[in-house]
Formats: structure tokens, sequence, C-alpha cells
């Protein structure tokens, strides 16, 4: 009964979509655009940090992003912690005036955990556990995940939460709102539903269940519906779509636990933040209410967007176009977490990037106000899963790659525009005029995907269609919610 009050606690849910957090005092607009790196010192022996890090401050980066999946390197053995190693890197990034960005390192589990806590893991469609060797497979309705998230994010916290050199923290990585079928969630899920519909009878009213005998008496009789063995075409679409608000909200609940666990502990000079990818399918960003603001990660080099002559060279404009509508709004702070500086490991086509296209990815990013732009990552790995993964260095660890070009081109060219900063600039009132806003609804996105009119229908592209349509036009787009105030907006 214990385990069934923790969980409902973890579902009481905000009805009316929260005013985004005020975060306009993390940054100052007259540092535009500040630059930061993913360093990993884990991945390399400790003689190296210093020699890595100066290098990284004489290149004018501001700041490092470091431990969001060192967690075995935290907590090596169960209860037993050591910071001595990430005190050593903060120091050395003190040393060299270089800020941290600390990353809370629940994406991944270290390997005891799971040995000792199998029910920690997701449960796929097909019933089979998710296993140690990868990220972002924890259940996280999970009582026991929840527990040992909330003892390594209260350490951390609690050692680095008034460290001068700390300026903000990313919550886990690239949260994703992963479909989880584990008894955990299955109970979270009837807990959900209970919390929504209050009767069974309103359920059942709601979901169309006189359909196939789908009748319920009892929440306690409902299981996630699972399409993969349902079957994909006669699942029950109202079900499956509060399948999808639930694993949103999971997903959303899970970050601002973590953020209210270190917003207890931590500075008000730090901010808390996570990296959504610029698309996000699962998860969605506006459904956090505790965070100060949201980041993105977006990659020009993903081989999914042959344009022009230059092919897949320049990556696709349109994910970057859509984030930058989504995440940045006038009245709200955002940052790109993530800005592959070159080749990655995993695209469909994976070309090298034409010369320019990073510093010019990187001035969509300046001009689309973003208040810092991050890579992933300093030096490119030469073994394990993203070893064919480019990075601001080579893999001799000094020689600048071509990304790592571009990347210093731009913090260079980002002091002369200092000088030409005018606090008193605003927008041409021609250019104000056509503030444009569009509807986005994931409700909408997530049940045309199930039941589109046809099969050659896709949600997505036909909403950046008009996207680049207003942008067309010189007319500054925000990506608008229903309950948010349109007044702005002709």
């Amino acid at each position: 009964m214990k385990k069934i009050f923790y969980i409902g606690a973890l579902f009481l849910w905000v009805i009316n979509m929260v005013n985004a957090q005020d975060s306009s005092h993390f940054f100052s607009k007259k540092d535009l655009m500040t630059f930061g790196i993913y360093y990993y010192p884990e991945h390399w022996d400790s003689s190296e940090w210093e020699r890595d890090i100066k290098n990284i401050s004489d290149l004018g980066f501001q700041f490092i992003h470091i431990a969001e999946f060192s967690w075995i390197d935290m907590e090596p053995e169960e209860g037993k912690y050591d910071f001595k190693w990430l005190d050593t890197v903060i120091g050395l990034a003190t040393k060299y005036h270089l800020k941290v960005v600390l990353g809370t390192p629940t994406s991944i589990s270290p390997v005891w955990m799971g040995i000792k806590y199998p029910e920690i893991y997701l449960l796929n469609s097909n019933y089979q556990r998710a296993e140690h060797g990868t990220r972002g497979v924890q259940s996280l309705s999970n009582p026991v995940w929840r527990d040992f998230s909330k003892k390594i994010i209260t350490q951390m916290g609690q050692r680095y939460g008034n460290n001068a050199a700390v300026i903000g923290w990313q919550l886990d990585n690239e949260p994703e709102g992963k479909e989880d079928y584990s008894p955990s969630s299955q109970l979270a899920f009837q807990i959900w539903l209970k919390n929504k519909y209050q009767t069974i009878a309103a359920l059942n009213n709601a979901w169309g269940t006189a359909f196939w005998s789908q009748t319920f008496s009892d929440f306690s009789q409902i299981k996630i519906y699972n399409a993969n063995l349902v079957g994909w075409w006669g699942t029950n679409p109202h079900a499956l779509l509060d399948f999808k608000r639930y694993t949103a909200d999971t997903q959303a609940d899970f970050l601002d636990f973590q953020a209210t666990i270190l917003r207890s502990l931590v500075s008000k000079n730090q901010y808390v933040t996570t990296n959504y990818t610029a698309i996000s399918a699962g998860a969605d960003p506006r459904r956090t209410h505790k965070l100060d603001f949201n980041s993105f990660t977006s990659y020009p080099n993903k081989g999914n967007a042959n344009i022009g002559d230059k092919g897949f060279r320049l990556g696709d404009p349109k994910e970057l176009s859509f984030a930058l509508s989504f995440f940045k709004q006038e009245h709200t702070n955002a940052g790109i977490m993530e800005l592959q500086p070159g080749y990655v490991n995993w695209g469909a086509v994976n070309p090298l990037l034409e010369p320019g296209t990073v510093r010019m990815w990187l001035y969509h990013c300046f001009g689309g106000n973003l208040s810092f732009a991050c890579s992933y990552r300093y030096r490119q790995i030469n073994y394990s899963s993203e070893q064919y993964h480019a990075g601001i260095m080579k893999l001799d660890g000094v020689t600048l790659s071509q990304g790592g070009k571009e990347y210093q081109q731009a913090i260079s060219e980002m002091k002369i525009l200092l000088k030409a900063y005018n606090p008193e600039a605003k927008i041409p009132n021609e250019i104000q005029a056509r503030k444009t806003a569009l509807l986005w609804n994931y409700d909408n996105y997530w049940s045309m995907g199930r039941q589109g009119q046809t099969t050659q229908w896709n949600t997505l592209p036909f909403f950046q269609k008009y996207l680049e349509m207003a942008k067309s036009f010189g007319a500054p787009v925000d990506i608008v919610y229903e309950n948010d105030n349109l007044n702005e907006y002709k």
C-alpha cells in the first residue's frame, strides 16, 4: 500500500499550464551568446586534464559541461561516494577562469545497481527487460530508481550547490519519454487514469469501450494497451493517446522531481535546465513546471536532409528553425546545449560537413537570440559507441577539427560583436508587426501519427511548411500552445 501511495503522489498533476520561470537573471544581454563545451574527464588519463582545460579556456570557451554520464565514478559501490576527481576538474576550471554546468547522471545507472535491483529497468512492448550498457533505459516510475536518483542528486547538490564556479545544472540527457510496460509503470498508469477520470464509467465513456467488449469495471483491470501485441490497426486509439499523455507526464515529473531536489540545495544563481532533442516525439517540454528554462540538442549532420548541390553536407535547416521558434520566445530564455561540430556515427548518410556549416548554424542560434551555444564534445574518443563521433579536437587531443576551427572563429567574432552591442536597439516596427504564432498541440500530433488519413501523411513536415513560409516573409515566429497569451500576435 505504501508503494501505491508513493507512486500515486508522483501524478498529482497541475491542470493548467503555468508560466515559464523567470530566468532573465541568469544571463546578461550584453554578453550576447556565450559558448560552452562538453568535456569527459573520465575518458582520459588525469595527467591530460589540465592541458585540456587550459586549451578550452585559451580557445575562448566560457564554460565546460561535465558529469552527465559518470554515476559509476561518483558512486562506485552502493552508498559509497567519491567526488575527489570531480573536485579536481572543477578546481582546474576555476584556475583557468571557466564556469561549469553539471549534469545529473540519471541517464544511465551504474552496473551494480541493475544487478542488485533489476526492477529499475523499463520493459519494452515485448515485455523484455532492458539491460545495462546503454542510456535512457530506466523505469522512471519505479520507486527504487527514484530513490537512488534522489540520493545521488542530493549528494551532488550538497557538495556543489554553492560552488561559485558552477553556474547551472542539466538534468538527465535528452529526455525522450520512452514507453514503459514494466509492473511499476502499469500501476502508475492505473493511478494516472484514476486521477484523470475519477470514475471507471467516465473512462469507459471517454475510451468508447463498448466497442469490441472492452468495458472495464475497475481501474485495476486496466493494462497498458500494447499495439505491438494487440495489433496496430485495431488497438483502442483513445487508450493509446492516454498512454502517450501519461508517458510524457511521467518524463516531465521525473525532471521536476530532480529539479525540486536541487532547488532546495543549490544557490539561486545556479540555473536548472535539461537538453531535449530539437523536435521531441515522446516528451513534451512544456509539461515541466520546475525548470528555469529548457535547452535543446540539434546536429547539422544527421544525413536526413539532401538539399541542393551540397547534398547532405549542410544539415536540416527545418529542424533548427523549429527548435528556435519552439524553445526561445520573446519572454523566455533558452540555449542549445549540444551543437555537434562534425560527423556522427549514426547518421543515415554520414558525410563531412561543408566547411562553414558549423559556423552558419552557430549564427542561426545567435540570430535566434539563444543565451548560449554548447558543443558536444571537446575531444573525439578512440573507443566505444561514439568513437566515430567528431569533437572540437581530433584524436590526438591537440589538433583542431574543421568544426573546432569554426567554433573558434565564431567565438572570436562574438567578441567583435560585443563591442557593437547597443542595449537600446529594438526590432524595427515593420518586422515586429509581422510577429506570428503557430499553434502546436502534442495531443493532435500523437493522434494524427496514429490515425492519419493516409500512410503518406506526416504531421511535422506539414507544420514546418507553414513555419518556413512565415519566416520567408521576415516574420518573427513563435510556436505556441493554446493556453499561451496570444494578444501580442496579430
